[in-house]
């Protein structure tokens, strides 16, 4: 019977340091670059205060981002109510793991940085760090809350 026991431990002790070899050996080091990040990323849904607010309705599964290699970020959204395409052009840069995009609307300038959780071939995952309206910081609490960005 302890026979049977030490075999039966030594095989699960044996599958637990294979089980760490190999989770030792992924890709967690991979730098974050720009040629990464470059590319067509369908918003897939944003966490805020613990909640999916996107990605629930039909036509906000079309939103995306396509960032180009010449700085420029193509952001396409879509309204809940009737579908109308909108697109928003803005400015680009990445910088180790933050991201920081630039939109100018009229007189203002809106500046949203973020950290780059990961990325992938197939996943972009953005944390808000803050947002800025003419520089200054902005105090919009809902915004401010958001948690993640899922793309």
């Amino acid at each position: 019977m302890k026979k049977v026991n030490i075999k039966l431990l030594m095989m699960l002790l044996g599958i637990v340091a294979l089980s760490i070899i190999f989770t030792a050996c992924g890709d967690d080091d991979d730098p974050i670059t720009k040629a990464g990040i470059i590319g067509k990323w369908r918003i897939e849904k944003v966490i805020l205060n613990g909640k999916t607010i996107l990605a629930e309705y039909e036509c906000t599964n079309k939103n995306y981002l396509e960032f180009k290699e010449s700085g420029t970020l193509k952001n396409v959204w879509y309204d809940d109510d009737d579908c109308k395409e909108h697109i928003d052009l803005e400015k680009w840069n990445l910088t180790g793991n933050t991201l920081t995009t630039e939109e100018k609307e009229g007189e203002n300038t809106y500046t949203y940085i973020f950290t780059v959780k990961e990325l992938t071939k197939d996943n972009l995952i953005l944390e808000p760090v803050k947002s800025l309206t003419n520089g200054k910081e902005d105090t919009d609490e809902e915004e401010n809350n958001a948690k993640t960005l899922i793309i």
